[in-house]
């Protein structure tokens, strides 16, 4: 199962998904997405620089909190809610610059939206 599979079978499996995509906020750039197909690539590259805002943000917070360990997987993923939208972005841990995003067109249960993203990327990872 390569990473186009599995990001097929995340896209599939959650209601009212519009992308699923793999990127690197270091070359701000999304390696992999399966999606709607009105979904255009400078889409894909907005939410790759908006990942990369995220975990700055993210990383900015971490940099604050004195005991990181106990939150630690709080400091790798970030959910934003908009006007009809809701996206999760999430990473393996602060260092790596690979992400997963799962964008929706109804809210979802931010939390079962996360383990789904995270659950997606470490398969991602398994086949690298």
């Amino acid at each position: 199962m390569g990473i186009e599979d599995i990001l097929d079978a995340t896209f599939k499996a959650v209601s009212s998904c519009e992308v699923a995509a793999f990127g690197d906020t270091n070359s701000r750039l999304i390696l992999r997405a399966c999606h709607e197909d009105n979904v255009r690539r400078e889409y894909l590259n907005a939410l790759c620089d908006q990942a990369a805002r995220c975990f700055r943000v993210v990383d900015t917070a971490v940099s604050f909190q004195s005991d990181i360990d106990d939150a630690e997987a709080e400091f790798n993923e970030a959910t934003l809610v908009s006007q009809g939208k809701m996206t999760v972005f999430v990473r393996v841990d602060f260092t790596s610059p690979d992400f997963l995003c799962l964008v929706c067109r109804t809210p979802q249960d931010p939390s079962n939206l996360t383990s789904i993203a995270h659950d997606t990327l470490q398969k991602i990872n398994l086949v690298q």
